[in-house]
């Protein structure tokens, strides 16, 4: 495939439905119209004078690299600033804020209103669905993989119990000494967990830390449980059900 045969296509804010071609040179996204071929008008809200840049590579591919504060989701996930991340049709990135999106559309791209949020959500491998703070998570999918994490919470306060109790006697510590090892990775996973429910909320994955308030965290965990998330894409990334 050519490269002059990919585009972006604008899916909201001042550039819905203009289509931007990809050709063999660097493409730079932001509000200083001298060094950017997408410009924004200054004062955008989020928008940097070079936000972000997609560079060609020799075999026809693209990559993308953030260079902004303000931040560029890629199919629903924050990057790194300055880490390069490989762009493909059907891809999804937004630009600061859900106001301001594109699809990399191409030769096998039907439509970039198509539905092609199975693949663009796709979360690869244990890393992704149990340690990853950016993007959003839906109830379904948060209840699934949060009861786990609070049955063996359970079982680790139990084994706890018995050693405080002296029913386990031999090798107390070095079983304390595991037991706790596992019951930091398990709190880090279920703040993940829970600041990403959070971002579906459209709200800031800090609260997550009510989960270890007394006398809250139940309550909390119940909030989480029941209220739905925003409908469509908020500042977090795209509405994970689309």
């Amino acid at each position: 495939m050519m490269q002059d045969s990919f585009s972006l296509l604008g899916k909201g804010g001042v550039m819905n439905a203009l289509q931007f071609p990809m050709r063999d040179e660097v493409i730079c996204i932001g509000t200083e119209p001298e060094a950017c071929a997408i410009v924004y008008p200054r004062g955008t809200a989020g928008i940097e004078p070079i936000h972000c840049q997609l560079v060609p590579n020799d075999d026809g591919s693209w990559i993308i690299v953030d260079l902004s504060e303000a931040g560029v989701w890629l199919n629903g996930r924050r990057m790194s600033k300055g880490q390069p991340m490989p762009l493909k049709t059907g891809d999804e990135v937004i630009i600061a804020n859900a106001n301001n999106s594109f699809v990399m559309i191409g030769d096998r791209t039907v439509s970039p209103t198509d539905d092609h949020s199975a693949e663009r959500r796709h979360e690869d491998g244990f890393k992704d669905k149990f340690f990853n703070f950016n993007g959003r998570l839906n109830r379904q999918r948060y209840i699934l993989r949060r009861l786990p994490l609070l049955f063996l919470g359970l079982v680790f306060s139990g084994i706890f119990g018995l050693i405080d109790e002296g029913v386990i006697a031999d090798e107390q510590e070095y079983i304390t000494f595991i037991l706790l090892i596992l019951a930091v990775v398990l709190s880090c996973s279920a703040l993940s967990l829970d600041a990403r429910r959070l971002h579906d909320l459209d709200k800031t994955g800090k609260w997550a830390a009510l989960n270890f308030a007394p006398g809250i965290g139940l309550v909390f965990f119940i909030y989480l449980c029941c209220v739905k998330g925003t409908v469509g894409a908020n500042r977090f990334g795209p509405d994970p059900l689309e």
